[in-house]
């Protein structure tokens, strides 16, 4: 799903406003052309924004290409351990 968003969209993320959500169960994996690829474009302004459902917790390469995660399962409960948790609570 990274290589398809860089790449496979018809401008790609790429873009130095661009903001790229990726919503995973924490099990996350990036190899490392796609990590280089990813670097890359967070140097022109890419961020990207992680979100972890079903009890998912975040990992190595989540924590490598996110600028900010929430775990969807805790805002939802009431846990506000970011801005954005509390933004999302239900």
């Amino acid at each position: 799903p990274l290589r398809f968003a860089l790449d496979g969209l018809p401008a790609g993320v790429r873009d130095e406003r661009a903001d790229l959500i990726f919503v995973t169960d924490g099990q996350a994996e990036c190899d490392d052309e796609v990590l280089a690829d990813l670097v890359a474009a967070k140097a022109k302004g890419l961020r990207v924004w992680g979100m972890t459902v079903n009890g998912g917790s975040a990992t190595a390469a989540m924590k490598a290409i996110c600028d900010g995660m929430v775990d969807l399962d805790k805002a939802a409960k009431g846990a506000k351990d970011s801005e954005a948790a509390g933004a999302l609570a239900l």
